[in-house]
């Protein structure tokens, strides 16, 4: 969609299912149910949708969805299919990962933030070239690898979104 020099591009950042009961609370099943029905273990389908905008020659993200660091039994209990959905979406409208200048989520549940990191070859590495200092990551890291199990990482992704070197 185009409004004036803004371009968006919705974008689908993985597909998992959840329990309906957990996603709806209080709600009861008779009213939720007609709107998103559950299957045979009262799972429903769920979708990470973000948006993808070009304005004044600048990419944003918003929202990374789920990524690819589940365990797998985790992956398996919420059925998770197309972890890696934001690197797919950004490549069907002709963006590479290190053109994005700003990602933004609007909180930093699993479900919304897991795609700000990766996994690669037993790595943790950052999605986005964000500008992070190698301190960040801890003494004996690059700025762009870190072993997955290592403590700390998650706060070198707190401190990679803030600013970007270019």
């Amino acid at each position: 969609m185009r409004l004036g020099d803004l371009e968006l591009y919705i974008l689908i950042a993985g597909r998992w299912k959840a329990d309906g009961g957990l996603m709806f609370g209080v709600v009861p099943k008779v009213v939720w149910e007609k709107q998103k029905p559950a299957d045979g273990n009262n799972m429903i389908d769920c979708a990470c949708v973000g948006l993808i905008a070009r304005v004044n020659g600048k990419v944003i993200v918003c929202e990374t969805g789920i990524g690819t660091k589940l365990s797998e039994k985790r992956a398996r209990q919420v059925v998770l299919r197309e972890p890696e959905g934001l690197l797919h979406s950004l490549k069907r409208v002709g963006i590479r990962p290190d053109e994005v200048d700003a990602v933004i989520t609007t909180h930093l549940h699993w479900d919304h933030a897991g795609g700000l990191t990766r996994l690669e070859g037993g790595c943790l590495e950052l999605t986005f070239e964000w500008g992070c200092g190698g301190s960040a990551w801890g003494p004996g890291t690059s700025r762009r690898r870190a072993h997955a199990g290592q403590p700390g990482h998650r706060a070198a992704v707190g401190r990679a979104g803030v600013r970007r070197d270019r």
